[in-house]
């Protein structure tokens, strides 16, 4: 017994960590040491050091999964680290020194280093997002089955979900958000294929998601996932519509679809993969859309600060000389947005980067025939 104490006294020293201290017993039983893991991510989170902190926690999922102990305090525990990272004061820190070169590489006309610098504020950004989003960092505890149910999601556990599913309604809505079990697949911090296959098969509606019409693909594109490599999210978008899922769905009172969702708040990969699979790129944002700006817009004028997006939307047909539904073409709203912004002084930002470089793409592209 004083060995588990001498592995669980340490733990007052963090109390985040304090709702882990049963499952410490059980890890130390085991012959695991948790705490070991725990504090390497903490620190790694005090530091903002994001790539450390991903590759420990990387690390960490390994060996749960590969051993059989991938718990649900687990997954929550990393993404409340991730949260405390992201609120950090060096997380702050880094941004702006980050900003401030990426500034001077504009202005000495290092290309090669401002685009590095672009590429780590965008994982900044990404990280940011998913910690304000992640439902693992938010916690609620439901009631059963929806809370086991969620859990094996969480944790792609496939024995327990099938344990969690029996006799269940798979279409059922938990929690403050109103839930069903695939549009949790979809919110989770690791996504998993395999989890949306099996709910897929036991019935799971494709396009029943989340409250006020929102979807499973919606919520595929709704905050930005540096981790996910480009493939997997690609099969979660073609698992959804083979199985049924509208690609043209509105979705509340902005009434986005999930291509304006994926252009707003999700990344090129997201917004690859709808395209491939369909998405119209020329369906202007609704009159009712927010923010402000983009009531009527079209897809690629409200991606004019990512070339990446602009380039997948017109390989995949967005039409350069189309007109908005104000009637304004997509060149002069990207000309106009960029004198706006050189009008306030800007000088070497990312956002008049990516926009000088998204005006070139579309004036030298070809017109649709």
């Amino acid at each position: 017994m004083s060995h588990l104490f001498s592995k669980i006294a340490p733990f007052h020293n963090y109390p985040e960590h304090w709702g882990l201290i049963p499952f410490v017993f059980w890890c130390v039983d085991m012959g695991l040491d948790l705490k070991e893991y725990l504090d390497r991510l903490a620190e790694a989170a005090g530091t903002a050091d994001i790539d450390r902190f991903e590759t420990i926690a990387d690390e960490l999922r390994s060996r749960a999964v590969a051993n059989g102990w991938l718990r649900p305090e687990i997954v929550r525990e990393i993404a409340a680290q991730r949260s405390r990272l992201a609120g950090s004061q060096a997380f702050r820190e880094r941004n702006a020194r980050l900003r401030t070169a990426h500034a001077e590489a504009e202005s000495n006309g290092d290309t090669r280093r401002a685009e590095a610098l672009s590429e780590a504020l965008r994982r900044q950004s990404a990280v940011l997002l998913a910690a304000m989003r992640t439902p693992e960092a938010r916690f609620e505890l439901l009631p059963e089955p929806g809370q086991a149910l969620f859990d094996a999601i969480a944790t792609g556990d496939l024995a327990r979900l099938e344990e969690a599913l029996a006799g269940s309604d798979p279409n059922a809505r938990y929690g403050a958000r109103s839930e069903t079990a695939l549009g949790r697949a979809l919110a989770v911090e690791r996504r998993s294929p395999a989890v949306l296959r099996y709910l897929i098969a036991a019935g799971a509606d494709p396009n029943a998601g989340f409250a006020k019409g929102v979807t499973p693909l919606h919520e595929l594109g709704v905050y930005p996932r540096p981790w996910e490599p480009a493939e997997t999210t690609a099969t979660l978008a073609r698992l959804l519509v083979e199985a049924g899922a509208d690609l043209e769905a509105e979705a509340g009172t902005y009434r986005w679809t999930p291509l304006h969702r994926a252009l707003l708040e999700g990344t090129p990969q997201v917004l690859d993969a709808l395209l491939r699979l369909g998405a119209d790129p020329n369906r202007p944002f609704a009159d009712s859309s927010e923010p402000w700006f983009s009531p009527g817009r079209l897809p690629l004028q409200m991606a004019g600060a990512c070339r990446a997006m602009a380039e997948s939307l017109l390989t995949h047909g967005a039409d350069p000389r189309a007109l908005d539904a104000r009637g304004e073409g997509v060149l002069p709203y990207l000309e106009r947005q960029l004198d706006r912004h050189l009008a306030l002084g800007a000088v070497g930002d990312l956002y008049r980067t990516e926009l000088e470089a998204v005006i070139e793409m579309v004036r030298s592209w070809p017109s649709r025939c």
